[in-house]
């Protein structure tokens, strides 16, 4: 089932005249990072999408919503396996950091987040 905050995938981007923006992310050894609060973990995983990864089940990173499993202990793999878990249990070495150190890290302005969360909500109205 897919929520208001997430695009319905068999609804063609390219029929609404919509370009995904692009960026690239690069894996973080042994880090994953915390989403405490489901908007949160949304635009994690808009820019995510963006960035063309996807989970180990071939679907896009907006098409479930996992944080729904952990809730406010959720945290997504920032290594090159792509998963999510909680702090302790999923991911038990690695360095947990927070969306805004994530941002920082792959050096994604504002900017960009703010262009990627606008294509979503652009696409989840149409």
């Amino acid at each position: 089932m897919i929520d208001k905050n997430q695009r319905n995938p068999e609804e063609s981007d390219l029929e609404k005249g919509l370009e995904k923006p692009k960026i690239t992310l690069k894996p973080l050894k042994n880090t994953a990072v915390s989403t405490p609060i489901q908007e949160e973990y949304i635009k994690l995983m808009q820019v995510y999408d963006c960035g063309g990864w996807i989970w180990g089940s071939g679907d896009l990173p907006t098409q479930h919503n996992r944080w729904e499993n952990y809730k406010e202990k959720t945290c997504v793999s920032a290594r090159n396996k792509f998963g999510f878990g909680t702090a302790g249990v999923g991911f038990k070495e690695e360095k947990i950091i927070t969306t805004q150190d994530f941002y920082k890290k792959q050096k994604i302005p504002q900017e960009k987040i703010k262009e990627i969360q606008n294509y979503f909500e652009t696409i989840t109205k149409k």
